[in-house]
């Protein structure tokens, strides 16, 4: 049996994940590049024109298509997964894109 070592997320902690991740990193990580304008297409929906914008300037995000980056909001995927949305930060979208609530 293995034992686990219980580590506690602190608000200091998760402030630190947020500021040091950048959100853009993450999406190219998974294999989405921003067109010219700067939307890329929905990791989490469907769609032909991109609809899924990221800001820099907060280190955040918004599909305009499934209003993916409101948090607490029900999110559909594509492939028919039901979640709760983890938010507009880069831990949200780390939440939405693995599929945990």
């Amino acid at each position: 049996m293995r034992k686990y070592e219980v580590i506690k997320i602190t608000p200091e902690l998760t402030n630190e994940i947020r500021e040091k991740n950048n959100i853009l990193d993450v999406l190219k990580e998974h294999g989405f590049e921003p067109n010219r304008d700067g939307f890329i297409f929905c990791p989490f929906h469907d769609e032909r024109t991109p609809s899924f914008a990221v800001f820099q300037n907060t280190n955040s995000y918004y599909c305009f298509g499934c209003k993916a980056g409101t948090k607490g909001t029900p999110l559909t995927l594509k492939d028919g997964t039901e979640i709760i949305d983890g938010g507009s930060d880069v831990i949200g979208l780390v939440q939405n894109l693995n599929r945990i609530s």
